[in-house]
């Protein structure tokens, strides 16, 4: 099991460069807006559900959200390319 396991991390640690790819703005700003639109989307929600439900709907909104930029936020300043 530790020789496959590390064969697999060896052949994915060689193959590495083939993934690596120059920074791009346009793709940068793509994805930001991509990610805000797909963060928006839940709002549709709250046209079809009742009041009693906002405040679980609007807590799970912003769980997602804060865990999506925050960790975009973070591998953005942590990967340098």
């Amino acid at each position: 099991m530790t020789k496959k396991l590390m064969s697999i991390l060896l052949v994915l640690a060689l193959s590495m460069p083939l993934f690596s790819f120059s920074y791009n703005k346009d793709l940068d700003i793509a994805g930001d807006i991509t990610s805000a639109l797909s963060l928006a989307t839940p709002a549709v929600l709250f046209i079809d559900a009742p009041s009693s439900d906002y405040l679980t709907i609007a807590s799970s909104w912003g769980a997602t959200m804060l865990t999506s930029y925050g960790m975009r936020t973070l591998l953005k300043h942590t990967i340098d390319r």
